[in-house]
């Protein structure tokens, strides 16, 4: 016999399950639907012989009601499909149903063979830890479990004000709450002051100043890296400046160029007798935005409106001077200076 597998991603397939005569196919009615790599395993194998029939299976009434309907009809815990009615459960079955699903099965209700698995005939071995009723543990408990059957959860129900369910397994420190020997509410109460302390510590450690070590120190003078950086990302400081190495001066204390002690005014106007405003460390009026005295740099060309550029042609001669030692300049001023008088 020859069956015929209907699957969306194969057009036609043919599986032999037994040698005899192949049979037209066509003549029967019956389809079988192969939705899981696993159910085509079983089918194989032989473990299962049929997924459903006609047309795919319509999902239980418990699968609708706990919106699990994508796991009906599943055969992980039996090899059959199918349903079953109230008629064909026992009342006592009826009740664990009840109390582990929520749902009342009435007679037009149904459920399927895969959660009449799980919730009536397997539901205790599916349990892997504690329940935990008493909300005390920070992660699953899985050793050394008990379970409690109908008769102990209605009188723990009863006792505790909190819904116990036949079938769930309780740890050891969970049976001594219930034995009476440790206070549940203590407890509670410890480890929600735990949790205090631990969320207190955790604000308080986000809350210490971390120094985050050289980011701070930043000294353009002392760092030639982050002088380039400046340099680069202040287009106008390099347009119009000219920077001299740290330890290098061009103007002297007095503000003049230390190459030739001329007084030169920062509008760049060899003639100009000063044009801004007194400068309030030196009084003069030919220092532009900053005192010309002991100054390391010197404006290399300056804009007007217009369009018109002013470049002062000291910018060679400045930067030859200001790599000499001072006191040699200054020497070379008085020399040139009684040279002329003289």
């Amino acid at each position: 016999m020859y069956l015929k597998l209907l699957k969306p991603s194969l057009s036609s397939l043919q599986v032999k399950v037994c040698s005899t005569n192949l049979i037209d196919f066509n003549a029967f009615s019956r389809v079988i639907f192969i939705e899981t790599t696993k159910d085509f395993k079983e089918l194989i194998l032989g473990k299962i012989s049929e997924i459903s029939c006609s047309d795919k299976m319509d999902p239980c009434s418990v699968g609708v009601q706990l919106q699990a309907t994508n796991e009906c009809h599943k055969t992980y815990y039996t090899r059959h499909t199918g349903f079953k009615t109230k008629e064909d459960i026992s009342s006592f079955d009826l009740l664990l149903l009840q109390l582990r699903t929520g749902m009342t099965l009435s007679e037009n209700d149904t459920i399927c063979f895969h959660h009449a698995k799980i919730y009536i005939e397997r539901f205790e071995d599916l349990q892997k830890s504690c329940c935990d009723p008493f909300n005390m543990h920070r992660k699953l408990s899985k050793k050394n479990l008990r379970a409690i059957d109908l008769h102990d959860a209605t009188f723990l129900t009863a006792k505790f004000g909190r819904q116990f369910v036949p079938g769930w397994k309780l740890c050891p420190k969970c049976m001594q709450v219930i034995n009476g020997s440790v206070d549940v509410e203590a407890e509670e109460r410890q480890r929600r002051k735990l949790d205090s302390d631990g969320r207190t510590a955790k604000a308080l450690k986000s809350l210490q100043f971390a120094n985050p070590g050289r980011q701070t120190e930043f000294t353009p003078e002392t760092s030639k890296r982050e002088k380039r950086r400046l340099q680069t990302k202040n287009p106008s400081f390099n347009s119009d400046r000219q920077v001299i190495p740290a330890k290098s001066k061009v103007y002297d204390s007095q503000g003049l160029l230390l190459y030739n002690g001329m007084d030169l005014c920062d509008c760049l106007d060899e003639d100009c007798l000063g044009c801004f405003y007194a400068c309030p460390k030196c009084g003069s009026n030919k220092c532009g935005t900053e005192c010309r005295c002991d100054r390391k740099w010197l404006y290399e060309q300056i804009e007007i409106e217009g369009g018109e550029i002013i470049r002062n042609k000291h910018v060679g001669k400045g930067l030859h001077a200001a790599e000499m030692n001072s006191t040699v300049c200054s020497q070379t001023k008085n020399i040139q200076t009684a040279t002329k008088n003289s």
